[in-house]
């Protein structure tokens, strides 16, 4: 018993509940940060939906039909050449979607109804879409958004988008979007995609 109490005598109390304390400092730190990392994924999750809500509801009508027709239009085996897609039987480069001036793809004055002039607001689509991935890429840029959601969503829009601006060098009329995508491309590979265009 003796030296229960010599023992007792000698060891340091207030350094012991020091440590102790550290010791609970260090764990209550470290469920913290664990929260804060699960808080912040869960806020790019739910603004990942806000930014997906927010381009559905951005775009007209027909804009994602229209982007569907110029894919299925700009296949070889419809008979265009490369960067090119097909519309009334004439071949028009796919790069002229994304000029800013008029309607973005000028149709010549022989077509013959109004359809067709409809129609030629073609370029406004893609750009209201490519407008749209600019917002979203400068969302994901400083991580605000979680990509592989938004990938999933928008994916096989986005390569195709994508693809088009490389055409004629036109990443700079998006630079968001071109520099998310460039710095992602080796994730886009492995990941899945909703698919609106098959073959593409």
């Amino acid at each position: 018993m003796s030296k229960c109490l010599e023992i007792m005598a000698i060891i340091n109390w207030p350094e012991i509940r020091g440590w102790i304390q550290l010791l609970f400092i260090v764990i209550g730190g470290w469920i913290g940060v664990q929260n804060f990392f699960k808080q912040q994924a869960q806020m790019k999750f739910n603004n990942s939906y806000v930014i997906l809500n927010h381009f559905k509801n951005s775009l007209e009508e027909n804009d994602i039909e229209v982007w569907k027709n110029i894919v299925i239009n700009s296949f070889e085996s419809v008979g265009v050449e490369e960067g090119k897609f097909k519309f009334y039987n004439e071949q028009y480069s796919l790069p002229s979607l994304f000029i800013s001036e008029g309607q973005g793809l000028l149709v010549s004055s022989e077509d013959k109804d109004n359809n067709t002039i409809e129609q030629a607001n073609y370029g406004g689509s893609i750009r209201r879409i490519s407008e749209q991935f600019d917002l979203i890429g400068y969302q994901i840029i400083y991580g605000n958004a979680d990509l592989r959601l938004i990938y999933f969503e928008l994916g096989q829009l986005m390569d195709t988008i994508y693809q088009w601006l490389g055409i004629d060098n036109l990443y700079y009329k998006y630079p968001y979007f071109s520099q998310m995508y460039r710095k992602n491309l080796k994730y886009f590979k492995g990941w899945s995609q909703k698919v609106y265009v098959r073959g593409c």
